[in-house]
Order: C-alpha cells, then structure tokens, then sequence
C-alpha cells in the first residue's frame, strides 16, 4: 500500500484556472458523485492508479465526494475521452492527448521529445514521473491548452520507461522490418516504426489481441506491463525492447465546470491525492515489469535482443528532436528552443532525485536482453516511493 504524500503539491494548472473557486467549506457541501473516465482496465497501472485517488478523496472527504470510475472505455469511447470531459459527460477522465493532435497540439508537440528520457529500470520510472508532473503543472502553453477545452489538468503520470515491441515473430535488424505490420499509438510512435522499417497500422486498442491472433497485424507497441495485462503474450511471443519514445500524453482532467463547482478543500484533497495517483502508477508500472520478468518465460516469451533496431531508432529521434520538433512547434510556443531546454534541464534534475532515491547511476542503455530483463526484475525493491514523492514537491 502506498504512503500518503505528506505534503501538498502546488499545481499551477488548477490554481491558475481562471475561476472562481467555490465558497464554502467540506462541511457545509452536499454529498456529490462525480464520473471518472478510464479507458484502461481496472488491472492496468493506470486503473490501479485511479482506483487509488477514488478511495484517497471519499477518506479525505469523509465520504462527501464519491467518485464513480468508468473502466475498460465503459462512460466514453476512446475516440471521445477529450470532448467527453470537457463536455461534461465525464467530471473527470484520463485522457490520451495523442489522440487529438489538433486539439492538444502543444501537449502532441511535447510527446515528441520523450526519447530523451532514460530507458533504465527503475532509474526511469523516477524521472519521468518526476519530470512529467512538474511539466504538466508549471508550464503556461499546456496550461492554457487544456483551458481552451474546459478542463482543469491535475497531472499526469508515468507507469513505464520506453515503449516495447511484441511481435509474432522476431525482428532482428530493419533489414527483417521491412514490410512488417505494426500497430502504433500515435504519429510519434508511427514514425519511430517506420525509421525502423515496420509499417504502422492505426488500430483501437480493443482490438489488438484480435488483430494479432489473426494475423491481422505482426507487432504492436506496447510496455512490458501493457502486453501482460491485455494478455497480448498469449498470441505473440517474442518481446522486443526497443527504445521507442515514452508516453507522455497521459493526462488526469477535471471539467472546469465540475472544479469551479467544488470547495477549496476539495481542491487541495484532489491535488495531493494527485501526487500519490503518480506514485500508485509508479508503483504498479514497476511490479507490472517485475510481473512480466517473472511470466515471460512461463508464457514462452523470448526477449529478443533490440541493439540493431535501436542503432537506426535512435538516429531519428535525435534528427527529430535537434532538427524536426523546432521546426514544427505550435503557435502557442513562442521559443520551441528554449522550452526542449527546459525539459532536458527537468530531466537532468528528475534523474538526479532517481540517483539519490535508488543510490546508484542508471545502467548503459546498450543492454543485452538478459541484463534487460534482470532490471525489470529487480527495479521495484530498489525504489523508496515515500521518499520520492516527497522529492516531487521539491523539484524546481
């Protein structure tokens, strides 16, 4: 069971919403019942996540504020998660910006520079979640993004390091890429594929098991503890740890309507609750790697090794993020130089609050896959996570 972060996260994005928060106090406010949507499965690090927040604010509310989650996609198609909340249809949601690039185009943007966070076990758990909550709470651009569409962002969170390939086949080099289907999540990922010589398939995510048993596709991208959990290594068997991109468009929404609505000491529970939501995913996204060690081999799963394929990948995320990212800022980045400059310079710190929590340097990222798979074994019991969402509050 977690540890309550004792502290409470200042989150610029819901106290500079522009609203007038709710006179009142906790006590004086009749009993509500808020929607959350998910589209994740109960089981999944982020349904284990929400699941948390949900009890966190009924205790801290003294059962004054329930919150209904909606798992598996049940409340809003997954198309629908943007318009939903803002709408209203949910009160809150977890919503996946990369499916809205020309609505969330600056959060789209920022997705782009993710494979500059480290790939190490636990070392990049830690800092991405570290650097991913700071980011979506202190920067002005998504700040104002997410108000454009009626939404209050508390955060958002991070239960893997790079994004995996499981195939039906292994794929040793670009060379045996070529011509193979690969089901990815976004243009970010889709262009990663390509560089690797995979073909991408657009697919919703209900379908993938399907598709892959069918033959339909021959590979999705996928984290470790993504592949357990929709139970893709029961129809494909080779894992490829490659070093595609990182999410980072995983973002925790309120309705500002549904915010305004609530008193500040409804606000401030939600907040910090927050903060132990990003050390629930945390958390589960370590065991689901330490799950998916110890189950590969009793699901035949070969982890093949990815040093070839990584050799060309990484060669056009460094063109992207030197050369194409600054090409292609949205307007409502001013200086596209200076704000990768901020994120490197978030990530320098978050991994330096990663060293400190763990007490030694991440691994070189030229791994074979046994010292790979060894990592995912080992990286939970390294990781003191009250400590580290303390070191949260302190990252500047």
């Amino acid at each position: 069971m977690i540890a309550t972060a004792g502290l409470a996260l200042t989150l610029s994005a819901c106290g500079g919403s522009g609203g007038e928060r709710t006179t009142g106090s906790l006590d004086e406010m009749e009993k509500v019942t808020l929607s959350f949507h998910v589209a994740a499965p109960a089981a999944h690090p982020t349904g284990v996540a929400v699941q948390g927040f949900v009890d966190e604010v009924a205790e801290k509310t003294n059962g004054k504020v329930t919150i209904e989650p909606y798992f598996s996609g049940s409340l809003l198609p997954d198309t629908e998660d943007l318009k939903g909340v803002e709408t209203g249809v949910a009160d809150m949601g977890v919503i996946f910006a990369t499916r809205h690039p020309e609505e969330l185009p600056v959060v789209n943007w920022f997705t782009g520079m993710q494979s500059l966070r480290s790939s190490a076990t636990p070392h990049g758990f830690l800092q991405g979640s570290a650097a991913l909550q700071h980011t979506f709470t202190t920067s002005e651009a998504i700040r104002e993004e997410a108000e454009g569409h009626n939404l209050v962002l508390l955060g958002g969170h991070n239960s893997a390091t790079n994004v995996g390939m499981i195939c039906n086949k292994a794929i040793t080099s670009a060379a045996d890429a070529q011509g193979v289907r690969a089901r990815v999540g976004g243009p970010v990922w889709s262009a990663e594929a390509v560089s690797m010589g995979f073909a991408p398939v657009t697919l919703p995510s209900g379908g993938v098991y399907e598709a892959l048993q069918r033959g339909v596709i021959d590979c999705n991208m996928a984290d470790p503890t993504t592949v357990a959990a929709l139970g893709l290594w029961e129809v494909a068997k080779y894992y490829h740890p490659v070093d595609a991109s990182a999410a980072a468009s995983t973002l925790v929404a309120v309705n500002k309507d549904t915010w305004d609505s609530l008193p500040a000491q409804v606000h401030e529970i939600m907040e910090t609750a927050m903060v132990n939501y990003v050390g629930r995913a945390l958390t589960a996204g370590l065991d689901g790697y330490k799950a998916f060690a110890k189950g590969a081999e009793d699901q035949g799963v070969t982890i093949v090794d990815a040093r070839p394929l990584n050799e060309v990948l990484h060669k056009h995320q460094q063109n992207h993020v030197e050369k194409e990212l600054i090409e292609s800022a949205p307007s409502a980045v001013t200086d596209p130089e200076a704000f990768i400059a901020e994120w490197r310079s978030t990530l320098e710190k978050a991994m330096d609050v990663a060293v400190e929590n763990v007490g030694t340097e991440p691994a070189d990222e030229s791994q074979s896959p046994e010292e790979i798979l060894e990592g995912y074994s080992k990286g939970a019991d390294k990781v003191d996570l009250p400590r580290f969402l303390t070191a949260l509050g302190t990252l500047k």
